[in-house]
C-alpha cells in the first residue's frame, strides 16, 4: 500500500502544551508559571509525575506535587513530557506494537543518558530527550496504521529485514520520511532532528567534531548496548553507523564505563517508565 504522508494524523499539541512550551523557551523561564500550567491539565500532569518518579531519577521520596516536579526535573524534562503527551495523541487505543515502540523509545533515552553522564554531561539532558524521540517517525506510522504495522513487524522478523526497507515496501515511505515531514511541527530543538534525520540516513561518524555527531554515535552506540538485552519480543533490527568497540572508543568510554552502563540500565529495565 503507499500513504500520503501529509494526510497522517499528527500530534495533537493542546493550548496547554503550547502556553508551556511558550514559557520553557525563553532564557529564564519561570518554573513556577509552568507548573501552574501543567497543573491544570491532568495528562501532563499525570504524565510529569511518572517521569519524576521513574526508576531513572531514583528519588527517595515519592513526588505528588507538580510545582515540586517541575522545580526538580526542569524546563527539559518538561518539555520531554509535553512531547511523550503530544506523541500520545496520535493513537486513540495503545496496540501492543506501540507499547513495544514506546518500551524501546524509553529505553534508548535511558541508555543515551546514561552514557552522557560518562561523556558528555553536559549534554546529557538533550541526549536523553533525542532518545526518546528518535523512532517519532515510527510511531506516527503505528498511531496511523497499528494493525497494518503489526503485520509488517512479523514479516520484517520473520525474513530478517530492516524495519526501515519494510516500512518502505508496506507503505512506500520510512520513518525516516515520516520524520522529516512532521518534526518541525512538534517544536523540537534543532540539534535533536539533525541528530534523529543523520540517525535515520546511517550517516557515518568517524570523529566527534560537532553536537551532532555527538548525538549520533551516543544514539548509535546505545542502540548496540540495548541489543544485547533484547528477548523474544523485540523489534525488528535498525541499520546502525559504525560498531559497537568503535563508537565506544569514539565517545572515550572504557571497558569499565560500559559494565557500569550496562549494570544501571539492567536495574531500570527492572523498572522501565512506560507512560
Amino acid at each position: 500500500m503507499g500513504i500520503d504522508v501529509s494526510k497522517l494524523k499528527v500530534p495533537n499539541i493542546s493550548g496547554t502544551s503550547i502556553k508551556v512550551m511558550e514559557v520553557i523557551s525563553g532564557d529564564d523561564p519561570d518554573l513556577n508559571m509552568v507548573g501552574d500550567l501543567i497543573a491544570k491539565d491532568p495528562l501532563l500532569s499525570s504524565t510529569l509525575l511518572r517521569i519524576a518518579n521513574s526508576a531513572m531519577y531514583r528519588r527517595e521520596k515519592e513526588i505528588d506535587n507538580v510545582r515540586t516536579a517541575v522545580g526538580m526535573l526542569g524546563a527539559k524534562k518538561v518539555r520531554m513530557a509535553v512531547t511523550v503527551v503530544s506523541m500520545r495523541s496520535i493513537a486513540a487505543a495503545r496496540s501492543p506494537i506501540q507499547e513495544l515502540e514506546w518500551e524501546h523509545c524509553f529505553a534508548i533515552s535511558a541508555l543515551c543518558r546514561l552514557i552522557g553522564h560518562y561523556a558528555f554531561p553536559v549534554m546529557m539532558e538533550d541526549l536523553e530527550l533525542t532518545g526518546l524521540l528518535h523512532d517519532m517517525g515510527a510511531l506516527i506510522l503505528i498511531g496511523n496504521y497499528p494493525k497494518e504495522y503489526e503485520k509488517l513487524v512479523a514479516a520484517a522478523n520473520s525474513r530478517t529485514m530492516a524495519i526501515v526497507d519494510a516500512e518502505k515496501k508496506f507503505f512506500g515511505v520510512d520513518r525516516n520520511e515520516v520524520l522529516m515531514t512532521m518534526s518541525e511541527g512538534l517544536h523540537l530543538p534543532a540539534i535533536t532532528r539533525q541528530a534523529m534525520e543523520a540517525f535515520r540516513a546511517v550517516q557515518p561518524v568517524t570523529s566527534i567534531d560537532s553536537a551532532v555527531d555527538t548525538h549520533l554515535a551516543v544514539l548509535s552506540l546505545a542502540h548496540y548496548i540495548d541489543m544485547s538485552f533484547q528477548g523474544e519480543n523485540s523489534l525488528p533490527v535498525e541499520k546502525l553507523t559504525g560498531d559497537m568497540a568503535s563508537l565506544k572508543a569514539l565517545v572515550g568510554l572504557s571497558d569499565e564505563n560500559i559494565d557500569d552502563i550496562m549494570e544501571e540500565y539492567q536495574d531500570i529495565l527492572n523498572d522501565l517508565l512506560t507512560v
